[in-house]
């Protein structure tokens, strides 16, 4: 799943002058509420073009709630966040297409904190190896509003 990300970040980000892309880019994240320590925390890939914006990257191949939840302290150290996922994962929380005059149960959500419009969702299909999808996050996953 790496290398796959690592390619379309290359080919969307072709046209613009890359600074760097480093690979386990290690960050400092603010401090817990509970004990006010420091914390370390680990982009799979941190891209920097030259007009200074921080693109973040983390590729999970089996994500779920509470990690998602977990890496979203990520995003403040970037101006963009982007989750690469499986396409088939968290099927329960993906939005349906509307069709009209059917009501669409929203059953299961992320918190609101997921709605930033920073924070996007990369699916991959791993059979074909490419990307099938990106959109902001709150258009891929149910959102609270």
């Amino acid at each position: 799943m790496h290398k796959i990300a690592l390619e379309e970040i290359k080919n969307c980000y072709s046209n613009h002058s890359i600074c760097f892309l480093k690979p386990e880019q290690t960050v400092i994240l603010e401090p817990l509420k509970d004990n006010g320590f420091e914390r370390k925390g680990r982009f799979d890939f941190l891209l920097e073009t030259k007009g200074r914006e921080l693109v973040g990257f983390e590729v999970l191949t089996r994500p779920s709630k509470g990690k998602l939840k977990r890496k979203l302290s990520y995003a403040k150290e970037a101006q963009k966040f982007v989750f690469v996922l499986p396409e088939n994962s968290l099927e329960l929380y993906r939005r349906m297409e509307k069709r009209p005059f059917e009501k669409i149960k929203k059953d299961h959500c992320f918190p609101k904190e997921f709605s930033s419009q920073s924070l996007q969702a990369w699916l991959l299909d791993l059979k074909e190896k490419k990307v099938v999808e990106k959109n902001v996050f709150s258009k891929v996953f149910n959102v609270k509003a």
